[in-house]
């Protein structure tokens, strides 16, 4: 169970570097707004994961 966590949150990872990338150099967005929505989108992304999980692993 702990290599599916770690490869979750690796993806969320990569995911939120994407946002990053898009947001920056696709968009024109200024540096700290990229920043701000790729770390929102990890948090927010592993805030449910880890819900989810402890969900999983109380029952």
């Amino acid at each position: 169970m702990r290599n599916e966590v770690v490869d979750y949150l690796l993806g969320v990872f990569a995911g939120a570097s994407t946002l990053f990338l898009v947001g920056y150099f696709l968009l024109g967005e200024s540096l700290s707004v990229a920043v701000i929505i790729s770390v929102a989108s990890f948090l927010i992304l592993s805030t449910s994961f880890i819900f989810k999980y402890r969900k999983g692993t109380s029952t």
